[in-house]
């Protein structure tokens, strides 16, 4: 991924060299304020974004918003995501885009003791999911006439089932003591994926004010899946120093999930904007079928925060860095992650 980016970013750097002869039309294109900016590329546009976030789960909020701190408890949690996201302007008002993401996550926890009348047993807990995550194909649409203070546009978009989501076999141990026989260890591995399993269908819509240099946006965003799916959970069981695995198939539906966000950009110089956000997120209505018994998914909620900023390094290349964090929540974990990306801009096809 690291050899990716480095070559994505000579490619732009070199073009980038030539550019600024080429016409005075791309340029200001190219250049506009972050607060000046519409909601879609403009006609021809291509953009590249390419960003890595690292993010750690501080605290586990329960179902009555307390929370309780995860490093007390012994457990880990640590997630790297590599993202790259792809725009195009099809028209002036309609835009194409597609996004894939690769995440590595790790999960730890605190080793614990076990006094039985065979002896003493330690046992630990490790859950590791690293893989793509599913494909997203979608288009923005501004319905409204190009206005100088005001824009308006709707999003729709499918994720499609194209990542494994089925977890891989666990890698359970079981170890002796080397000189007491008495004290063993017993160390379960878990190998998570993360798909979906199913298509999963967005639609939102976002507001944009524009003051002389600032801009007040305003979205709401919606996902759905679009059917039920079936997965398969590992059940295991020891017998002497082996593990052996049995796999139980049940029917489940992922929970629908929805996005609202307040966003305000400060234009501190032409080429520096800082920005910062207030989010809001509810997941509710999923379920899973197992043992003839239906489980629904508890309801999540999370509140958080986002402060950035974003730099014009040239007319081709954008460089932004924001950290999100959790301020309450129900039922799901406290974090904090930190975004560093660049964003690569040209016109292909441009023509006057």
């Amino acid at each position: 991924m690291k050899e990716c980016l480095l070559i994505v970013l000579a490619v732009f750097t070199l073009s980038d060299f030539t550019f600024a002869q080429d016409n005075i039309t791309k340029f200001s294109l190219l250049t506009e304020r972050a607060v000046d900016r519409p909601l879609t590329m403009h006609k021809g546009q291509l953009q590249a974004n390419i960003q890595y976030g690292f993010s750690r789960n501080t605290l586990k909020y329960n179902d009555f918003g307390s929370s309780l701190n995860l490093q007390e408890e012994g457990i880990a949690f640590s997630d790297h995501v590599f993202e790259a996201r792809f725009s195009y302007g099809l028209f002036e008002m309609i835009e194409i885009n597609a996004e894939a993401v690769y995440q590595s996550s790790i999960e730890r926890k605190a080793e614990y003791m076990v006094l039985s009348e065979e002896g003493i047993r330690y046992y630990s807990e490790f859950t590791e999911a690293k893989g793509f995550k599913d494909i997203y194909l979608g288009a923005k649409v501004r319905p409204l006439p190009d206005y100088d203070f005001f824009d308006l546009c709707l999003e729709n978009g499918i994720t499609f089932p194209t990542a494994s989501f089925n977890p891989d076999l666990p890698e359970h141990e079981f170890e002796l003591n080397e000189t007491e026989e008495n004290i063993s260890y017993i160390k379960y591995h878990y190998n998570e994926n993360h798909g979906t399993g199913v298509a999963v269908y967005y639609i939102g819509v976002t507001l944009k004010i524009r003051l002389q240099r600032m801009a007040f946006l305003g979205s709401f965003k919606h996902q759905r899946p679009l059917k039920e799916g079936i997965k398969t959970e590992w059940r295991s069981s020891l017998t002497d120093s082996r593990f052996d695995y049995a796999g139980l198939n049940y029917k489940f539906k992922p929970n629908n999930t929805s996005y609202a966000a307040i966003t305000c950009h400060y234009q501190l110089f032409p080429w520096f904007d800082l920005y910062g956000d207030i989010q809001y997120q509810k997941s509710s209505g999923g379920w899973s079928y197992q043992l003839l018994q239906q489980r629904k998914d508890p309801v999540e909620k999370v509140i958080s925060g986002c402060l950035g900023y974003e730099i014009q390094a040239s007319p081709l290349i954008r460089i932004f860095q924001h950290i999100n964090f959790s301020m309450t929540g129900q039922n799901t974990n406290g974090y904090y992650l930190v975004i560093t990306g660049a964003s690569f801009n040209l016109f292909p096809f441009y023509k006057e």
